[in-house]
């Protein structure tokens, strides 16, 4: 290769990176652990926020502390205690009193555990029997119309334990009542929203095996419809095996729209919305690997909704790729910048939200090492 060559790719490169909407932080490793799901709360009430985790080999919530300079610090002697299996998480403030709680499920107890969010800590570890087979998607959203925080539950026939088939549940907050359980297929993940345009909100989730992807209509009053619509998601017959799933307006209409991570045909499907419950197609967006996760987010302050793409192979050597894929208002997705490593990650291992308070979209992942017994929360914090 020629010097001219190289220094316009070099040039080139600089450009990119300079461009880029994210820059890395340094990471945190988890000592112990391979971290699954992830959420962003002040569990110190320092006014920055931290992350929270739970992980197994061993199981436990592992807190990750924001100094003043920005570093992160977890303590595997001060971890919360789990059960055997913790899978998804997410934070949310799960009673009302204004302080983020950590939400997790665990696959072996099938058990809902809330670690509610108190001044300077994290405590309690209330616990809610699901009975949806093995659990392995969930999503918060006011499905009653009460101002309260519910959660929509999915999981996939359980041929071990108890023999249970998977369900899908909604339990009504903050006491978790049950309003709403049905046998489904096995399922990706699930969001919640008004899809339907008539203000009540519904749930969407899909059938892995089958690539169809299932709306359920809500009643407003935490029950839904037993017969879903059912939208083919792969006209020539290929299957997808839609993964992690995202919704929101993300072409400007004011209308819900959906991103799928589609596993088996590596790419992002972006689904536009029509308001009535019907989607259709509007791009697919190329993943390096099997699409695992994509999450929202403004990553530039243009107030357009961007995507985060995670995509991996479980396999030793093999490198993860997270791409910000940035929205020009309308729909059509531009990469802007790629992160990458070795190990691997799931469909619930990053959330995006504002972390060095300056208004623009920051993401948090998760990342579980070769071994798979260890692992690392990587930081990716928008420009200042």
């Amino acid at each position: 290769m020629s010097r001219t060559i190289a220094a316009l790719l070099f040039a080139a490169a600089l450009a990119c990176a300079e461009d880029a909407c994210l820059k890395e932080a340094p990471q945190a490793d988890t000592q112990e652990g391979a971290p699954h799901g992830i959420g962003l709360i002040d569990v110190n009430q320092d006014g920055r926020m931290d992350v929270v985790i739970d992980q197994i080999r061993p199981s436990g919530i592992n807190i990750f502390l924001t100094d003043a300079k920005g570093g992160l610090k977890g303590d595997f002697n001060k971890m919360l205690g789990t059960r055997m299996g913790p899978n998804w998480g997410m934070a949310v403030d799960a009673d009302g009193d204004g302080l983020r709680d950590f939400c997790q499920m665990d696959n072996n107890s099938t058990m809902l555990t809330i670690y509610k969010g108190a001044k300077g800590k994290l405590s309690g570890g209330a616990e809610t029997e699901l009975g949806v087979g093995w659990p392995i998607a969930g999503w918060w959203h006011d499905m009653n119309g009460d101002k309260r925080i519910d959660f929509v539950v999915v999981g996939w026939p359980d041929p071990v334990v108890d023999k249970t088939p998977g369900r899908l549940k909604v339990f009504l907050g903050p006491t978790l009542k049950e309003s709403f359980s049905l046998n489904i297929p096995e399922c990706g993940s699930v969001v919640a929203g008004d899809v339907t345009g008539d203000k009540k909100p519904d749930v969407i989730t899909s059938d892995q095996k089958e690539s169809v992807l299932l709306i359920f209509p809500g009643a407003g009053n935490g029950a839904l419809g037993k017969n879903p619509v059912r939208i083919k998601l792969d006209e020539g017959g290929a299957n997808l095996k839609p993964n992690g799933m995202a919704i929101g307006d993300l072409d400007g209409d004011k209308i819900p729209d959906l991103a799928i991570a589609c596993e088996e045909q590596n790419f992002v499907r972006v689904l536009k919305g029509d308001g009535k419950g019907g989607f259709t197609k509007l791009c697919d967006i190329a993943t390096a690997k099997k699409a695992k996760f994509v999450v929202t987010g403004d990553f530039n302050g243009d107030k357009n909704v961007d995507l985060a793409c995670g995509a991996c192979v479980v396999a030793a050597g093999q490198l993860w790729s997270v791409t910000i894929q940035l929205n020009d208002g309308k729909g059509a997705f531009t990469q802007n910048c790629e992160f990458t490593g070795k190990g691997n990650f799931h469909r619930y291992s990053a959330a995006a939200g504002g972390y060095d308070g300056d208004r623009k979209d920051d993401l948090v992942v998760g990342v579980i090492n070769e071994d798979e017994g260890s692992g690392s929360v990587r930081r990716y914090l928008s420009k200042k």
